[in-house]
């Protein structure tokens, strides 16, 4: 879904999928070294402020959680607002 001025820019979907890939694929070596990997990783994270909660939320959950999108917006189609939550396999 996007707010405000449309959908999300190219480089900010390809960035939003990728992250939700590699976290649907337990990639979490991808995830760290998103700087490298990602696609316009330097344009949709100049800096890493806003990123680094997830490696925490991430590294906290554990190898065998499991990722899901709660949130998923695009505000002034630059800024993505995605949200993640982690949980248990049942």
């Amino acid at each position: 879904a996007a707010r405000g001025n449309g959908p999300a820019l190219p480089y900010v979907a390809e960035f939003s999928s990728w992250l939700e890939q590699r976290l649907a694929s337990h990639d979490d070596d991808a995830i760290v070294g998103y700087r490298e990997q990602a696609p316009s990783a330097a344009r949709a994270h100049p800096t890493e402020e806003h990123f680094l909660p997830l490696l925490i939320a991430l590294g906290a959950a554990g190898p065998a959680a499991l990722a899901e999108k709660v949130y998923d917006a695009t505000e002034g189609a630059a800024l993505a607002m995605d949200a993640y939550r982690f949980r248990q396999a049942a």
